[in-house]
């Protein structure tokens, strides 16, 4: 498919992540990189979601809260008890998708704070540890096995 006022005959694929031109493979690498993490964390999150009591705090399930640029264990830990007190009064998470959301962007300015006061800068570990924070919130909040 040739682009609406393209005259080089260069085609342009469309994907999940929008309007990519074939010639910029490195930002579809990135991209799919990305989706990539979001789609194991999730998955790590159902096996843990299936084994986990309702009442448990399982931090970040099976996926690290810890790691080399980042401590996400309190974020994890309020994050579990948001839900929980959702699953407390509607019985799912699934039953109340605002309140949910609330729980979960909470949790992701949690660990983005955590990153912005841990390094400073264009330090590279800040970069590091807020995408260790979209995979942890793409996970949880893109979970519709969750209940």
């Amino acid at each position: 498919m040739v682009a609406k006022g393209d005259t080089t005959g260069r085609t342009a694929r469309i994907g999940d992540c929008g309007e990519v031109a074939s010639k910029r493979r490195s930002l579809r690498a990135i991209c799919l990189t990305g989706l990539l993490a979001a789609a194991l964390a999730a998955a790590a999150l159902m096996l843990a979601a299936s084994s986990a009591s309702a009442h448990n705090t399982d931090y970040c399930s099976v996926v690290r809260e810890t790691g080399m640029s980042f401590d996400f264990t309190d974020e994890c830990h309020e994050h579990d008890h948001c839900w929980q007190a959702i699953r407390d009064r509607a019985g799912t998470i699934k039953n109340d998708r605002r309140a949910r959301n609330d729980c979960d962007f909470a949790f992701m300015d949690a660990m983005y704070a955590e990153c912005l006061d841990r390094w400073s800068g264009w330090d590279p570990r800040r970069q590091s540890c807020m995408l260790a924070a979209d995979v942890r919130f793409n996970g949880v909040h893109y979970c519709w096995w969750c209940n």
